[in-house]
């Protein structure tokens, strides 16, 4: 079993990150709040998810914080999960490129409505995220893709 952290900001606690950590079966998770002030042992985990929950233009200055006061990272594998009434356009490819400069592999990325009810049209792909991300982080074989004929 691997080991992962999940970095959040988000206005609601951690009920919904727990709920999320619990569908993957490949990866235990602990959690750790970005507005703390602390800064984790990083080294100690296989992936690192960062968790945003914000609805404002920008990314949240305490991710950028965060993300700046972290030694430079080494391919630590990293996943995102943008959340909020409304996600802004653009964020989940900012936040990406944020985690990129600090030294993280980014792997996975989603962008999710908060407000939309459980049974909302994009649960399915929010599933395919975690099954994928899941699969990814067990090392099992992905089906490959479809090699052109020459």
């Amino acid at each position: 079993m691997k080991n992962g952290l999940i970095c959040y900001l988000t206005t609601d606690g951690r009920d919904r990150l727990v709920r999320l950590a619990r569908q993957f079966t490949a990866v235990t998770f602990a959690f750790h709040d970005m507005s703390s002030g602390e800064l984790p042992d990083l080294s100690r985990y296989d992936i690192v998810g960062f968790v945003v929950q914000h609805d404002g233009p920008g990314l949240p200055a305490p991710l950028l914080d965060f993300l700046d006061r972290l030694p430079p990272m080494r391919g630590i594998n990293a996943f995102l999960l943008d959340a909020g009434l409304e996600v802004p356009s653009g964020a989940l490819l900012s936040m990406a490129a944020a985690v990129k400069r600090k030294g993280f592999r980014v792997v996975s990325g989603h962008s999710l409505t908060l407000e939309e009810p459980v049974r909302f049209p994009g649960a399915t792909l929010f599933l395919r995220f975690i099954e994928n991300l899941d699969t990814f982080l067990s090392g099992e074989p992905t089906t490959p893709l479809p090699q052109p004929v020459h």
